[in-house]
């Protein structure tokens, strides 16, 4: 499902709190990951997806997606989701509505990444036509892809984790505090791995994680 950086850690070393197994990681988006759980095609669903119209994450979508489903959904963390820009922001960015200058060139995120959903509802809010955003068509599928070109010089700014921001050594602009859960099947949430992972996003160990990467906030962790 969505990209994330703490998931991406987890999956080199899910052995180390849960021995004998192992996480395969497919960071394809959030959409993308929930219709791959919905056909049984992965164990666990990484999603941030915002409906507009209740201000909740992820759970319209789900009783939309799995009406005769049981589900689990473990809150990894908040987190800071908003504008990543050059160090010391030399084009005085500070708003979605600088997309549309003439001299400001936006990197994108996929469509069906939770990023691309509150991107898009961002502009509909500001009533933004997406074609006067240069740039609004290049579209990566993680955030450390999104930095990395505004990085190299490819892009003036895009919208990405605080996390991400902070690896590649960028400036960050807040927009919101989101809400990344995983989701499993009802049937799963009991089996080993699982409840050894959700032990571990309890433990003191994953706030210190959470504390190291930036930009995350471990209050829901494990609800």
């Amino acid at each position: 499902g969505s990209h994330d950086l703490v998931v991406a850690w987890m999956a080199t070393h899910f052995q180390d709190f849960a021995a004998g197994y192992r996480l395969h990681l497919s960071f394809s988006g959030s959409v993308s990951g929930l219709l791959a759980l919905a056909e049984n095609k992965c164990t666990i669903a990484g999603s941030h997806i915002l409906d507009s119209q209740t201000g909740t994450y992820n759970l319209p979508i789900l009783r939309s997606l799995f009406p005769n489903d049981k589900l689990t959904l473990i809150t990894l963390a908040q987190r800071h989701l908003g504008l990543m820009i050059k160090k010391g922001n030399p084009k005085s960015i500070h708003q979605i509505s600088d997309l549309v200058r003439e001299d400001v060139v936006f990197i994108n995120r996929h469509s069906g990444s939770g990023t691309r959903v509150f991107i898009d509802s961002e502009l509909s809010k500001l009533d933004i036509d997406s074609a006067r955003i240069k740039g609004y068509q290049n579209q990566k599928r993680t955030h450390s892809e999104v930095a990395t070109e505004i990085e190299q010089g490819l892009a003036d700014v895009g919208v990405g984790l605080e996390a991400a921001a902070i690896s590649s050594g960028l400036d960050f602009i807040p927009l919101t505090l989101e809400k990344y859960d995983l989701i499993v099947k009802a049937d799963v949430f009991s089996t080993p791995p699982i409840q050894k992972m959700l032990e571990w996003i309890k433990s003191h160990e994953f706030v210190s994680l959470l504390n190291h990467f930036g930009g995350y906030e471990s209050s829901l962790s494990g609800n």
